[in-house]
């Protein structure tokens, strides 16, 4: 279905909306699904209609490495540690300020390999996320996939992976369709464990997220797991 979807948003120049998807699969497929499940799916593998996408310029930062799309929407690995994806969310508390949380999935179960929390958004956040998970996982070398922000495509940053025998692959810019389980990770973390609660403070919040990480990897997961 997952592919059947992007397909079709590939299709039609990334301008179809789920309305439209649902129908086209019904026209094209024969096969009838309600709208608010294209919705989810769509959610879920990070895809989003141009028409309502803002867009905003890209302005390259000096001194940056950037890599091809070598993962190029492969959406399942075949075993643990041969795709690793990556990404940065944040977090807003009440006094104003903002909590981030740099996090490495595997796509493999899309288990949590390790993540990093700080109350900056910078390199550090994500190269220690990164030294983490290397030595979580001495002896692998998988394929690592992000965004092209900035914390991704300093020196430093795949210097890391150089020495640990990994290679880097990158959306293009405005192109996240690869980062989907990334995407819906941080939808789910944040509709079960931020939306609607009382959190005021950032240790008060980095407790929530590391109690939560926690329970996905060890239970929520399970319970969904198809493997």
């Amino acid at each position: 279905m997952d592919e059947r979807i992007v397909f079709l948003f590939d299709r039609y120049d990334e301008v179809y909306g789920y309305r439209r998807i649902a129908d086209e699969l019904m026209s094209e497929f024969g096969i009838r699904v309600s709208r608010k499940y294209v919705l989810h799916r769509m959610r879920t593998l990070g895809i989003r209609s141009r028409i309502r996408k803002k867009k905003y310029p890209y302005k390259p930062c000096q001194k940056t490495e950037v890599y091809e799309n070598i993962l190029a929407r492969r959406f399942k690995a075949d075993y643990r540690n041969q795709v690793w994806e990556t990404d940065v969310t944040e977090f807003h508390l009440p006094d104003g300020s903002k909590l981030y949380l740099s996090a490495i999935m595997d796509r493999y179960d899309h288990s949590i390999v390790s993540f990093n929390i700080s109350r900056h958004n910078d390199q550090e956040l994500t190269i220690e996320d990164l030294r983490n998970a290397i030595y979580l996982n001495r002896g692998s070398h998988p394929l690592l996939h992000s965004d092209r922000g900035s914390t991704y495509t300093t020196v430093a940053y795949n210097d890391v992976l150089r020495e640990n025998g990994m290679v880097h692959s990158m959306s293009r810019v405005g192109k996240c369709i690869d980062n989907g389980p990334m995407e819906g990770f941080w939808g789910t973390l944040k509709s079960e464990a931020y939306y609607g609660k009382r959190i005021k403070t950032y240790a008060e919040m980095k407790t929530v997220i590391e109690t939560y990480i926690y329970f996905y990897n060890m239970k929520r997961r399970q319970e969904n797991c198809t493997r």
